[in-house]
């Protein structure tokens, strides 16, 4: 058997390993995908294409010996889920997605927030979501959505509200 994935996400890299006969010539073909590189080291290196049905061959042999194999391993390649879009209701945050999500606040992941849901505990700032399917495939990240909380306090001195006249005639 080969070593390496046969259960793969669409445009995913993968290694394969050729089993270690000392000596063996190795020639391999794929189907599906590309091998980047050499096509006769012991070692490849793929990149899957689209979902469908792939399959990875490798043909050794060892000429002093007279020793000749193949093995070929069907490959199953999952589709990339889709991107998910985000949406706000009071300060909750929704995922179009329903399973696998996982939420980051101005680029970091919030740790432990993967419902489809989370709330925004009135911090502003940018939020985005990833989806990872059951396959272990992931999506694109949203776009950002900015969330605004409301008013807060100001703690930049640089960016002081001040208003005049003060006292007001009333008109401002």
């Amino acid at each position: 058997t080969l070593d390496g994935n046969s259960n793969v996400c669409a445009n995913a890299d993968e290694i394969y390993a050729a089993p270690s006969n000392f000596g063996a010539d190795n020639l391999w073909t794929v189907t599906g995908g590309t091998i980047i590189g050499p096509q006769n080291t012991r070692i490849i290196h793929v990149t899957w294409g689209a979902a469908g049905l792939g399959s990875i061959k490798l043909i050794q042999n060892i000429t002093s010996t007279g020793y000749a194999d193949n093995v070929l391993e069907n490959v199953k390649i999952n589709a990339i889920p889709p991107k998910p879009t985000v949406t706000e209701t009071d300060g909750i945050l929704s995922s179009s997605v329903r399973d696998g999500n996982q939420w980051y606040y101005n680029g970091a992941k919030i740790m432990a927030a993967v419902s489809q849901t989370y709330n925004a505990q009135q911090t502003t700032g940018y939020y985005s979501v990833q989806v990872t399917d059951s396959n272990g495939c992931t999506s694109a990240m949203s776009d950002i959505y900015k969330f605004v909380s409301g008013v807060e306090d100001n703690t930049n001195p640089d960016f002081d509200v001040n208003i005049f006249p003060n006292p007001s005639d009333g008109a401002m």
